[in-house]
């Protein structure tokens, strides 16, 4: 069967990679001249039982390699911090972008080992799957890639301050390849979020990590997120954040992409409802996380300075998800009314 998928980014390329090694004859069409996607550093979460390498694993992508392991995770407020810790990996670490060891590379190799064709600088009109990725920026993002960092490679630091990012964060990391620091705002535009940022920088904490090491590039980009009530639309199936298949709490992207590609690819394969498979898998997930935004939405540096003292100084993952994760009922009631009224603003978005 021939399938034809729109978008040669994460989520199209979990979908074709996956078709391609059942059989089916995959033709990819993008609009760039080339494959190219921004290098980062992308964290992906290893608790809450879940597992994105098992799911590679599951999905006959055994071959594809994390770039690292974190098992330090430093929550930061204006004036506290919360170690947590976990014998486990907390977050698997991938690099992104187009080389071969990143994540996306790894899944185009693989799509092309086993027949699939991209063709660039071009359109689809009659697509089996849509990725398209991001329609609009409800999160923006913004940071620098550095040759190194001086921190060790299972540490994760965030960032919670709204002098910074408002009603978001700013995460440190690093592999082997190299180390990223970056804003993620819910709230600012890009200059907004930028001109903050480079405050940031300026922070002493900030200049002990950075150490005068080398800058290599900056790194900008913006998300969409959604509850949507359907995924399909005259007869293709949405995926990643062009279905706005994105973590509302935090912004996070991977595991949404990888999984809507996964379960587009099955509903093909096996001949399933796709919207029955996604909200299976993890509508109840994406609505939690909205709820938290909601939340999130109004949380002022004195939230946080009380959220990350009350977590304690030091805890094990399972005692910081116990302690962050209570939704109260009324925002569980408001949800409804909060993404209707959503709905209203991105129809006059798209409007204008």
């Amino acid at each position: 069967m021939k399938v034809k998928i729109e978008g040669a980014g994460l989520s199209g390329l979990a979908a074709g990679a996956v078709l391609a090694t059942e059989g089916h004859e995959v033709v990819f069409y993008d609009k760039k001249e080339e494959f190219d996607c921004p290098e980062h550093i992308s964290a992906v979460r290893n608790y809450s039982n879940f597992s994105i390498m098992n799911e590679l694993e599951k999905r006959g992508l055994e071959e594809i390699e994390h770039n690292g392991l974190i098992r330090n995770t430093f929550r930061h407020s204006p004036n506290y911090c919360s170690k947590a810790t976990g014998e486990q990996p907390i977050f698997y670490l991938f690099n992104r972008g187009s080389d071969r060891d990143t994540l996306e590379g790894q899944l185009y190799r693989r799509a092309k080992n086993e027949g699939a064709k991209f063709r660039f600088n071009s359109n689809c009109s009659d697509p089996d799957i849509v990725a398209t990725g991001s329609s609009r920026p409800d999160i923006v993002g913004f940071g620098y890639n550095y040759r190194d960092l001086n921190m060790d490679r299972d540490e994760l630091h965030v960032f919670y301050n709204n002098d910074y990012a408002s009603k978001g964060y700013v995460y440190v990391t690093k592999t082997d390849k190299c180390g990223t620091i970056a804003a993620v705002s819910f709230e600012d535009n890009f200059n907004e979020l930028r001109e903050n940022f480079e405050k940031f920088l300026k922070k002493d904490s900030v200049q002990g990590l950075v150490d005068r090491r080398e800058r290599i590039e900056s790194i900008a980009g913006y998300a969409t997120y959604d509850v949507p009530r359907t995924a399909e639309k005259d007869g293709s199936l949405y995926t990643g954040e062009a279905a706005g298949f994105q973590d509302p709490s935090k912004g996070f992207g991977i595991y949404y992409a990888l999984m809507s590609g996964f379960l587009a690819a099955k509903a093909i394969n096996e001949d399933k409802d796709y919207d029955n498979l996604w909200k299976n898998e993890f509508g109840e997930k994406l609505k939690k996380q909205y709820i938290r935004r909601i939340k999130l939405n109004r949380a002022t540096n004195n939230h946080y300075d009380n959220k990350v003292e009350s977590i304690g100084t030091e805890v094990n993952i399972n005692e910081y998800r116990e302690r962050t994760r209570k939704t109260s009922r009324l925002l569980k009631t408001v949800y409804p009314m909060h993404l209707a009224y959503r709905r209203l603003k991105h129809l006059n978005f798209i409007q204008q």
